[in-house]
């Protein structure tokens, strides 16, 4: 017996139970988990109340007991790892614990004291869209919701700036658009005696557009569709803050992407032959009906940039009010997979223009 299996034998009789410490010990002794195997994985102890829902960096590990005082999870690679522990009813809790070789590694969870209110179903139902018909600008209803705001440190290409991963509550629904806007629509807006667009520009991303002036066109649909009656009492036109963005990215998933990468954007490993922007909708939406938000071309957001997100629970973030530089979401068509990631934050300042950067807009209260 090496000192490794020493060290840990007391531990896991305990913490394993007699039942599960019985068969690992059989498994070592008919030589089924050789010594290789005990100094390169290693182990986490869940420990907190019975009845808390446990996932390991996005994957469901199993509901906590009183026998163990919490969950042992097993065969755990080396490393930082993101533990998230779930009651229902109560706010969720996020940690990182390192692992290391052979080792038990000890999570314990805080108490759940701060009762949240439930989230709200967030399924989009065909009648809740909206259209402004000379523009065909497609909006999608977008219900109030709670979701886990960033990445954990182990998401594969996880990046600093997507940290730490925060509970994000939506308490007002807003129509986002179904597409990314389009030349002939932003030129309707702001260019209404520009030359007619081919068929094939017309429908492509509206890119090389500054985040000044993709306000400047929310700014002027909002007076056009006020004047014309046909704006909803309260509601403007406007980018969609990053919380808002990334909540309707998601549209109710939490790893990495939101859904099949390939049936849904268009990204580098797939336009590497014909680098080129795409006519909008192209793709399948996800599964709240909106089309190419994780590639095709990136999006300005409203909210202004800061290196890390907040942290905790907070409730329709927007950000500070004044800083140097503005959030860019979303993968674009010459994007490597990483950068379409649901969590990806990019940033610039407002006066930057790109052929593979454009905008969407959002209909909200502000």
């Amino acid at each position: 017996m090496s000192a490794i299996t020493q060290k840990l034998w007391p531990d896991l009789r305990v913490r394993f139970g007699l039942k599960r410490f019985a068969a690992w010990v059989l498994l070592v002794l008919v030589g089924l988990v050789p010594e290789l195997r005990a100094q390169s994985s290693g182990f986490i102890h869940v420990v907190c109340p019975p009845g808390v829902q446990v996932f390991l960096d996005n994957r469901p590990q199993g509901v906590t007991e009183l026998k163990n005082e919490g969950l042992i999870i097993d065969d755990v690679r080396p490393g930082l790892h993101h533990v998230r522990l779930v009651r229902e009813g109560f706010e969720t809790q996020d940690q990182v614990v390192q692992v290391e070789e052979g080792q038990l590694a000890d999570c314990r969870a805080g108490p759940f004291t701060r009762p949240v209110a439930p989230a709200v179903p967030v399924a989009v139902a065909p009648a809740d869209g909206k259209t402004v018909d000379d523009l065909k600008l497609d909006l999608v209803w977008i219900r109030p919701g709670t979701f886990p705001m960033g990445s954990p440190p182990a998401e594969l290409y996880h990046q600093t700036n997507e940290w730490p991963v925060t509970q994000v509550r939506i308490t007002k629904g807003f129509w986002l658009g179904r597409t990314e806007i389009t030349h002939s629509q932003y030129d309707m807006i702001m260019n209404p005696d520009a030359a007619e667009l081919s068929v094939v520009v017309a429908s492509r991303p509206m890119a090389s557009v500054s985040w000044t002036e993709a306000k400047a066109f929310c700014s002027r649909l909002t007076e056009r569709e006020r004047a014309a009656g046909r704006l909803p009492k309260g509601y403007v036109y406007n980018l969609p803050t990053e919380a808002q963005w990334e909540f309707s990215c998601r549209a109710g998933t939490t790893g990495a992407y939101a859904g099949n990468l390939d049936a849904q954007a268009w990204y580098s490993a797939l336009t590497a032959t014909r680098p080129v922007v795409h006519s909008v909708g192209m793709k399948q939406p996800n599964d709240w009906g909106l089309c190419d938000m994780q590639g095709n071309v990136s999006e300005w957001c409203l909210t202004c940039y800061v290196e890390k997100l907040p942290g905790g629970v907070i409730d329709d973030p927007r950000g500070p009010l004044e800083a140097p530089e503005r959030v860019v979401r979303g993968g674009a068509f010459d994007s490597p997979e990483e950068r379409c990631r649901s969590a990806w934050r990019g940033h610039d300042v407002p006066s930057y223009r790109s052929p593979n950067l454009g905008f969407r807009v959002a209909l909200v209260v502000p």
